[in-house]
């Protein structure tokens, strides 16, 4: 497996930014640091590949009691969905894509970084051959109940409200 430089250290930017904006500044340090590195996504991508049968494959990667981290491989789009009580942050690791967020097209490509807001929908589309996966980080820690389905059109979401 080979992924670019360029892509881990995006990563480790991300989780820099996650432990950072989740805990005082202050404390940061006296906390220890959690690390996710290039190695341990790899391994988890050659060791528990997604399988052929399924179209997601989720992997817990890391989750404190701020935040969590995921692996989340999938062959084809999933269902336009928003997140309530989460806030979403992600990079592709691995495979092409779109990103859909609030009907907006992105392309996604290993490297590129997304965040996406709770209450926001969005969706993603794998448009390559290969099985495309991200690295995701989610504030709080995502309980996977909080993946709501959302009909197209509709722009956003209240925390607490009906979902239209």
């Amino acid at each position: 497996m080979n992924v670019g430089n360029a892509t881990f250290a995006t990563v480790a930017l991300l989780i820099a930014i996650a432990a950072s904006g989740c805990a005082a500044r202050d404390d940061a340090v006296s906390q220890g640091t959690q690390q996710i590195d290039p190695v341990m996504i790899a391994r988890a991508l050659e060791h528990a590949p997604c399988p052929a049968d399924r179209d997601f494959y989720p992997q817990n990667l890391l989750i404190t009691e701020r935040f969590s981290m995921h692996l989340l491989q999938f062959r084809t789009a999933e269902q336009r969905h928003i997140h309530r009580r989460h806030d979403l942050t992600f990079v592709v690791v691995r495979g092409t894509g779109e990103v859909w967020v609030n009907d907006r097209r992105f392309q996604a490509k290993p490297g590129d970084v997304f965040h996406i807001p709770r209450g926001t929908p969005h969706y993603c589309v794998n448009t390559g051959d290969a099985v495309l996966a991200a690295v995701l980080t989610f504030t709080p820690p995502f309980d996977r109940s909080d993946s709501i389905p959302v009909a197209r059109g509709a722009r956003s979401y209240d925390r607490e409200g009906p979902t239209p």
